[in-house]
């Protein structure tokens, strides 16, 4: 999702505004920090899976809770794959791996 915003910020022009506000915005104390990541740290390896896992879950909702009704499964896989990886996967090879599987179906 973050380089997403990211490319989506350069393709706006604005990438190096949102670089120097990303890089400078930090409201939490190094103490509270040291403090979370001792407590996160201390959950077993499964906990913190599961914990990411539930992260994604949430973020994966709030993105197809954006998309408009009536999509077809296609285009919803694809306007997903573009706003969780965006440059990190070559949308249109996972598109084409997708057709070919179901194709197969």
């Amino acid at each position: 999702m973050r380089l997403y915003l990211k490319s989506r910020a350069e393709a706006l022009g604005i990438g190096q505004l949102l670089a120097n506000y990303s890089n400078t915005m930090n409201d939490t104390t190094t103490e509270i920090a040291v403090r979370i990541r001792k407590m996160l740290m201390a959950r077993s390896g499964s906990e913190r899976v599961m914990m990411g896992c539930e992260m994604f879950d949430a973020a994966r909702a709030i993105v197809l809770a954006s998309f408009p009704p009536g999509l077809p499964e296609i285009e919803i896989k694809r306007r997903l794959c573009e706003r969780l990886y965006g440059n990190e996967i070559d949308v249109e090879a996972f598109i084409e791996y997708v057709r070919s599987k179901t194709e197969k179906g």
